[in-house]
């Protein structure tokens, strides 16, 4: 979980971790990968990287008390699931390696190894049955990780609350891989004239409540949280503060801060990266032996 790739790999030679962003076509927008040689290539530092970045993406703000996140979504906590469960549990033997992919209509976690538990129980919770018991005893050190067995329930609730649009789980055998794949909400018709009222609702009432919105809109809870989901993903607006004192800001019409390639994130960007890290993963923001890439410390 700590240490360097150089020394992981000695003892684990099929290790490797990989994130990757795509926002349209078939070309990444953003790689990061442990053997870059940029930074430790260890799997607290792989998570400190890539958590915050997909918070940016979902657009999900935060509210602390000590270590604590008590704001963020039900969405950003199933990535969150997702991204864990498949570096925790995947097998380091194998010579795949992890890889999650980021697209703006999904999540695709893949990792070597193969289901311990069926598919169907695992999704019922309470069962579990780790393949790398001491990563599970330091990710519960670390605060990554509440209860064992919990995480694939937690994802497939979420689908049934309408904060995902899908939740599927794929076994390959040739080579042996587990692939989870959430689907975020799309915008239909339907969905698109809730969009435009929210819209005309917030910006009337920036410090408006998804209580107050539902009630104005004549919608369900479930369906608000979908609408401003799919509005912070498309960058239209943006959540300023916490829930209790915060307030909602429409993003004016401009090159989204998600859609700048590679190398050339603005500085209000690379920021909110850096200030996130705490607040995503509840615990402290510098990981061990990592080295900022030049692109941040420019900031």
């Amino acid at each position: 979980m700590f240490g360097k790739v150089s020394c992981i790999r000695r003892e684990m030679s099929g290790y490797f971790l990989d994130y990757r962003e795509r926002i349209d076509g078939d070309r990444w927008d953003f790689r990061i990968h442990s053997n870059s040689g940029e930074w430790s290539g260890n799997i607290y530092d792989f998570v400190s990287e890539v958590m915050p970045r997909l918070s940016l993406k979902i657009g999900s703000s935060f509210e602390l008390e000590g270590f604590v996140n008590v704001g963020g979504s039900r969405t950003l906590a199933s990535v969150r699931e997702a991204v864990l469960n498949g570096v925790i549990h995947a097998d380091y033997n194998l010579s795949t390696g992890v890889e999650v992919q980021w697209t703006p209509r999904m999540l695709k976690v893949t990792n070597p190894g193969t289901m311990r538990v069926p598919v169907r129980e695992a999704k019922k919770g309470g069962r579990s049955d780790p393949r790398n018991g001491t990563l599970v005893a330091l990710a519960m050190a670390a605060g990554w990780v509440e209860r064992i067995g919990s995480g694939l329930f937690a994802i497939d609730r979420s689908v049934s609350d309408g904060y995902l649009e899908s939740f599927d789980i794929i076994e390959n055998t040739d080579p042996s891989t587990v692939t989870a794949i959430l689907e975020f909400p799309l915008l239909g018709a339907r969905a698109s004239g809730n969009a435009s009222a929210a819209m005309r609702i917030i910006a009337a009432r920036p410090d408006i409540t998804r209580a107050e919105l539902a009630q104005e809109m004549g919608v369900s809870l479930s369906t608000v949280a979908n609408t401003l989901s799919e509005l912070k993903i498309s960058r239209r607006i943006e959540r300023i503060g916490g829930n209790r004192k915060g307030y909602w800001r429409i993003i004016e019409r401009s090159p989204s801060l998600s859609h700048r390639p590679p190398g050339n994130e603005s500085p209000e960007y690379r920021s909110k990266v850096k200030q996130s890290k705490q607040a995503v993963l509840h615990i402290p923001r510098r990981g061990y032996g990592m080295r900022r890439r030049k692109r941040y410390d420019n900031a």
